[in-house]
This record gives C-alpha cells, sequence and structure tokens, in this order.
C-alpha cells in the first residue's frame, strides 16, 4: 500500500500543475477494455465501478439537496461524468434518483466543446491515475454547483488541494463504517467481475454555502432518531428518515451518522482517525487492537455482499 501511494505521489496525480490535456497515447491506457472500445484512454487498473453500499451513505444528502431545490428527488438531475459501466445509473436510480447522466464519451472533450449537460449535482467517482482527480475538483469547483465525490483520503493532503478550493468552497466528508470496495466488470482485470479496494476513500460534499449548513443541521437533528447508535442504522431508502427542515437544538459533540452507520464530518479536524490520510501530520497511528478490529470489520462487511 505504502509503495502504491509513494507511485501516486512520484507519477504527479499529487503536484499542483495545472492539468494538462489528457492524450490518447497516455502510457498504460488503451481505448479499448474488457472487449469495449471507449472514446477515451482507459486504464484497466483504473476502470471500477462504486459499490451500491457507497451510494447509501450519500442517499440523505440527495434528497435534502432536491427538496431545499424545489424538486422531487425523482426530478434532481445528477452527472456522473466518467463512465465505467454504466452501473451508477441503476444504482441512483434504486434509491429514488432515476434522473442520471453517465455516457460512454470524454468528459475532458466534453468541457472542451461546451457540451456539459445541464445538471443540478455532480456525483462522480473519478479514476485515481494521473491528474484526473484534480482536474475533477478544478471543474467541480469551477462550476459552482452542488458536487459530490467519492476519492481517496489523501486527496486532501494534496498539493493542490487548498489551492483550488480557495477560501469560500469549504467541503464536508461522508466516512464509510466499513471501507468501500469497488468492481472491476468482467473481462477487464479477469474473466470475472472482481473487488478492489486500494486506498482508504470517501465522500467529499460541498452543496454550496447557502445548502452545506441547513443539510448538516437537519441531518444532526435526525441522526439519532433515524440511525440510533453507530452500527445501528436504519434504512438509508427511507426519505422520511432524512428529515425535514433545518435542525435545532442537537448538541454538535453527538455523532452525526448517516446511510449505513456512515460518519458526517464537517471539517478535516473532524474525520475519524481511522480515515485520515497518511500524511495528515494529525492523524495518529491505531493501536494493534483497533487495527485488528478495523481489518474484523472489513471482513464483515465483504462477506455482506453488495
Amino acid at each position: 500500500m505504502l509503495a502504491k501511494l509513494r507511485g501516486i505521489k512520484a507519477s504527479g496525480g499529487l503536484t499542483n500543475q495545472a492539468p494538462a490535456r489528457r492524450s490518447s497515447s497516455s502510457q498504460g491506457a488503451s481505448a479499448k477494455v474488457g472487449g469495449k472500445a471507449f472514446p477515451f484512454p482507459v486504464d484497466a487498473k483504473d476502470h471500477c465501478e462504486t459499490g451500491a453500499s457507497a451510494y447509501d451513505d450519500i442517499t440523505c444528502v440527495l434528497h435534502l439537496l432536491a427538496e431545499r431545490l424545489g424538486k422531487a428527488s425523482a426530478e434532481l438531475q445528477i452527472y456522473d461524468p466518467y463512465y465505467c459501466d454504466g452501473a451508477v445509473v441503476a444504482n441512483l436510480a434504486a434509491r429514488g434518483f432515476p434522473s442520471v447522466y453517465n455516457c460512454r464519451e470524454d468528459f475532458y472533450k466534453v468541457i472542451e466543446d461546451g457540451g456539459v449537460p445541464e445538471y443540478d449535482v455532480l456525483v462522480t467517482n473519478p479514476p485515481y491515475s494521473a491528474d484526473h482527480m484534480e482536474r475533477m475538483l478544478r471543474f467541480c469547483v469551477a462550476s459552482k454547483k452542488p458536487w459530490l465525490c467519492l476519492v481517496p483520503n489523501f486527496m486532501y493532503t494534496s498539493d493542490y488541494y487548498k489551492e483550488v478550493l480557495g477560501s469560500h468552497t469549504k467541503p464536508f466528508f461522508v466516512t464509510p463504517a466499513v471501507r468501500y470496495e469497488y468492481h472491476s466488470p468482467a473481462d477487464v482485470q479477469g474473466r470475472r467481475e472482481g473487488k478492489t479496494s486500494p486506498f482508504v476513500s470517501f465522500w467529499f460534499v460541498h452543496l454550496s454555502a447557502e445548502h452545506n449548513a441547513p443539510v448538516i443541521k437537519t441531518l444532526r437533528r435526525t441522526s439519532a432518531a433515524s440511525h440510533g447508535p453507530i452500527g445501528t442504522a436504519g434504512d438509508p431508502h427511507d426519505t422520511g428518515a432524512c428529515g425535514g427542515g433545518e435542525g435545532k437544538g442537537v448538541a454538535r459533540n453527538v455523532p452525526l451518522v448517516v446511510g449505513n452507520g456512515a460518519t458526517l464530518s464537517s471539517k478535516l479536524s473532524e474525520l475519524p482517525q481511522r480515515m485520515r490520510a497518511m500524511w495528515d501530520t494529525t492523524r495518529k497511528r491505531l493501536r494493534k487492537k483497533q487495527r485488528a478490529a478495523m481489518k474484523r470489520r472489513g471482513r464483515k462487511g465483504a462477506r455482506g455482499g453488495r
């Protein structure tokens, strides 16, 4: 794992340089993977679908955003610009969001051509290689629209992170109870669908300065009633469990639980220690028993299926 992280840092994935246009001759990439042709370079090792459970953890956030935008959840226009195998469409539809745009097209070419579709919120899990995360973040901030991005924890320690966000974009974070797994489609890295979890990852969320605080307040108010103690989450598909209006009178030190026992942190200093990046100077090394407990939770989550 350490070698992988160092490799990404050495490759420029965590640099502060302006992102260059993606080239069709990128090393280790091709336009055909798993017998399917793509109009953009694809690295087979970085070609995975997000596990369904990850969407459970942001369902309430999306329902509340739709409410604040004056829309029914079914009308919320969701944009995922990075195409893998299209599973995001079915996963979000199953959670009450059928209006999802996720097409087999080159995101950066779409930007260049001025063809970005109309949307209310961007929800994506970008490739982690090269400079995709930086380019994604720059697009999100410049768009001035709500976004939820599932990326490795080390993005917030990257050279570009603070520079891109500036002083006005202040995301909050949704971290899972069990480490997220990703699914490699059949015939990409093997004949069968594969599972991988190379990095600790969680959702970076910014709904705008207007919507962030009210949504967090509502979730804080409804957290204990809807989910109970951490690890006893309610039905993430139940829109009623998301509450409504602005929460008031709830102590700020009460754990804010959403989805399948995921925790919402309103700022980086509130991140659970187990989710903090390796280069985070505030990160504490877990004790041996804590590391063993994390491994047991990971194995239990893997057995639970998707």
